[in-house]
């Protein structure tokens, strides 16, 4: 056997060992983030320095193609779908909305976590609040006799307790941008909200973000706290028995 045909052999017998290995080795699951946000409620300024608020604010912004995504109940495991809420183990902002909690200053009115891997602004929906609730379809908003006539707007149809309400969205252009479009009221909305006898609180801002850093969104009225992580992708085989 000639020198060449010995170091072909070699070579050959080597890209076949990574092959094997490459095949031995398991799935990889999709990587994404895990955004996680506290929302609270701080006290504004009183008297003469005290913002003036309108009884009609703006509705909630959404464009022809925006999907929205509502948050149910915590998902696990193999069987989570790309877009789903975390559990509290995985929320890392638990120590400040202690803090939070413990301060007569502020109210926390949300604390919550979920992970995306989409962040194509042409793709990736928002997330919609409350949580748990799902907005009618457009289609079913109708003014037939005998119906609430409440218009084709959504959020007109949120259950009479409600106090914070729109949209949280995470998506990627140059840089990481969140964005949330926010309503917030004292007290549920009930019938004052569609009678427009309730001051409501508008919140719509926008932030460039940076992963692994915590950015704070400031608002006379309210205050948003997010973090974005970045999740390793884990073995298929081994998803289900990850730690949540």
């Amino acid at each position: 056997m000639t020198l060449i045909e010995l170091l072909c052999r070699h070579l050959l017998t080597a890209v076949l060992g990574l092959i094997l290995t490459a095949l031995a080795l398991p799935a990889m699951a999709q990587s994404g983030y895990a955004v996680e946000v506290v929302i609270f409620r701080h006290w504004e300024a009183p008297g003469e320095d005290a913002e003036f608020w309108s009884r009609a604010p703006p509705p909630i912004s959404r464009s022809a193609t925006q999907r929205w995504v509502t948050l149910g109940p915590v998902a696990r495991g193999s069987d989570a779908p790309p877009f789903s809420r975390l559990p509290s183990s995985r929320l890392q902002l638990a120590g400040i909305r202690e803090r939070l909690d413990e301060s007569n200053d502020y109210v926390v009115l949300l604390h919550v976590g979920w992970r995306q891997a989409d962040l194509d602004p042409a793709s990736t929906p928002a997330v919609v609040l409350p949580l748990n609730w799902t907005p009618p379809a457009l289609s079913t908003l109708t003014d037939s006799a005998g119906a609430p006539s409440r218009g084709q707007n959504p959020f007109d149809y949120l259950p009479s307790d409600t106090r914070l309400w729109g949209t949280l969205r995470l998506l990627q252009r140059r840089y990481l941008d969140f964005r949330v479009d926010l309503r917030f009221s004292r007290k549920g909305i009930g019938a004052a909200y569609m009678d427009k006898k309730l001051t409501v609180y508008p919140m719509t801002q926008s932030r460039h973000m940076r992963v692994d850093e915590i950015h704070y969104l400031d608002h006379p009225v309210l205050g948003v706290l997010v973090e974005v992580r970045q999740l390793e992708a884990l073995p298929e085989q081994n998803r289900a028995q990850a730690p949540q």
